[in-house]
């Protein structure tokens, strides 16, 4: 049984109606009806509320004397249900058909699942496809920056029970610390593809609407503090430039060395309308730009090549070495032998044709990469009038793809905005730890640029580490915009589909309902 939780603080009549009206079609699914109306309700409220009752026996109706806020009417709800879930709904949404049927099956199909989420749209009116959310897998880097799990959101009632239900005194934020609580004790997460809940209000944000509570930010703030100080991360909660979504920092643990390992074969290009040395631009910006201190650079270039070895050592800075590799040009070869004269216990691998822009690059990385079940992290790269080059990669019916290439502002849902997981990130700035480097074996020297650092990170994933995305360590990137998405030729994405096969189709961080780069939404 599932039972749905609805915690009400004097609803429009009309939207209390619309909420109840589809939970009871409801078919082929054993499910009840908890309404819990938070202080004595107005007339035409109570009406509702009582024909809904004597309606239909699954619905039960429970009036607060006081008013105590939707988390303590919510935690009334919880008490009581019966069934083995409990689903939380807000008096302006509604359940599409089946929806309850379609979690029942998820369950039976998965018997130890302790929570459920599904997407969902925002609307103003009947436009249901105003503002479409559609979801990616169990991500708990999201789930720190934003309440994205939103509803439909379905719990074990056990769960629920184990964790105590909801805080009041995180009025506004509840919902998304009773999900950061819940999670910290399982990872029994499934997502059900599809949308299952319109809310009556427009989704611009995952969570729209609860920021509008008095204190509600300030409660996330604490929500996500909390978490971390539970987890035993140190660390805070940081604000973003938008209502609602944070970036955790962490604490840097100890004094690490990070090796940069800068495979160049010396060219020159126009940037800025100007012909520039890539590899030396490139260093001159982590070197005056970097404001994390304990770092070597390793420039990598081809056996004979002095001339550009020669270059490299003029810059005059003893963080600085040139390892050599020999020829041909092998950008999995070259990144190989460099983290073999490396001394650190993290490496970041960066293409000569990057530039740095956030001088706490690699202090945002690091913070990710110095978690223990985190093996590789990426940067956002920008081209050089500013779009998005790379804000993680994902794979779409198996080819890998920067899906949201070109775009700019918040991305999808936070997607350019916000630290999540992707399947895979590119080696043109990717940090990771020396030790998960070698575990895996380094880059494979027989796949081409175009999947070496994909291969990486599939390797990575494989063994059961998370891939993050830093989205505030940015960078530039110049390589040409006109090139296609992680390109390669057909040979070549073939050599690495026989590879991975159909390990990655679908990709668990990428929503397949999700048909086109949204760039704004």
């Amino acid at each position: 049984m599932i039972s749905v939780v609805a915690a009400l603080a004097d609803p429009a009549p009309t939207d209390l109606q619309r909420c109840v009206d589809s939970v009871l079609a409801q078919e082929g699914a054993d499910w009840e009806l908890c309404l819990v109306h938070d202080g004595p309700p107005r007339p035409s409220v109570r009406s509702v509320l009582d024909r809904c009752a004597a309606a239909d026996p699954r619905v039960r109706v429970h009036h607060r004397v006081e008013h105590g806020g939707r988390a303590a009417a919510a935690n009334d709800g919880i008490a009581m249900a019966v069934g083995d879930y409990v689903a939380f709904v807000d008096v302006d949404g509604v359940l599409a058909p089946g929806a309850l049927l379609e979690a029942a099956q998820v369950i039976e199909a998965n018997p130890d699942v302790d929570l459920l989420y599904t997407d969902e749209a925002g609307t103003s009116g009947d436009d249901l496809t105003r503002a479409t959310f559609y979801k990616p897998s169990w991500s708990p880097e999201y789930l720190r920056g934003c309440m994205y799990l939103g509803h439909l959101c379905i719990y074990r009632r056990a769960a629920l029970e184990e964790v105590g239900g909801l805080r009041s005194e995180l009025e506004g934020a509840h919902e998304w610390d009773l999900a950061l609580r819940v999670t910290e004790r399982t990872n029994r997460v499934v997502h059900v593809p599809g949308v299952r809940y319109c809310s009556r209000q427009p989704a611009a944000t995952p969570g729209a609407g609860w920021t509008r509570v008095p204190g509600a930010l300030n409660n996330a703030r604490r929500a996500i503090d909390d978490h971390l100080a539970r987890t035993g991360v140190a660390g805070h909660g940081e604000p973003t430039e938008v209502d609602g979504w944070f970036r955790v920092r962490r604490e840097i643990l100890g004094d690490p060395m990070i090796s940069v390992i800068v495979p160049t074969a010396g060219w020159k290009r126009i940037v800025r309308d100007q012909m520039t040395d890539l590899v030396i631009n490139c260093l001159t910006s982590v070197l005056s730009r970097t404001r994390y201190d304990h770092f070597e650079v390793l420039c990598v270039v081809e056996q004979g090549d002095d001339e550009t070895a020669s270059r490299v050592l003029r810059l005059g800075d003893d963080r600085v070495r040139v390892v050599t590799a020999a020829p041909p040009f092998n950008f999995s070869a070259r990144v190989n032998t460099g983290v073999a004269h490396a001394t650190g216990s993290h490496v970041v691998l960066l293409n000569d044709d990057t530039e740095v822009l956030a001088d706490d690059w690699m202090t945002l990385m690091l913070e990710q990469s110095q978690q223990p079940d985190v093996g590789a992290v990426g940067a956002k790269l920008r081209y050089e009038d500013g779009r998005i080059q790379h804000a993680g990669v994902v794979a779409i019916d198996g080819r890998p793809t920067h899906v949201l290439r070109s775009c700019d502002g918040r991305g999808y849902f936070g997607n350019l905005h916000l630290n999540r997981e992707y399947a895979a990130v590119t080696g043109a700035c990717m940090m990771t730890r020396r030790d998960v480097f070698e575990e895996v074996g380094g880059f494979n020297p027989r796949l081409t640029p175009n999947y070496d650092d994909i291969d990486y990170c599939y390797k990575v994933f494989t063994r059961g580490y998370r891939i993050v995305m830093a989205m505030a360590a940015e960078l530039y990137h110049f390589e040409s915009s006109t090139r296609g998405d992680v390109a390669g030729s057909v040979a070549e994405l073939e050599g690495f589909l026989d590879l991975w096969g159909g390990d990655f189709v679908p990709d668990p961080y990428y929503n397949p309902q999700f048909k086109t780069p949204n760039c704004e939404v």
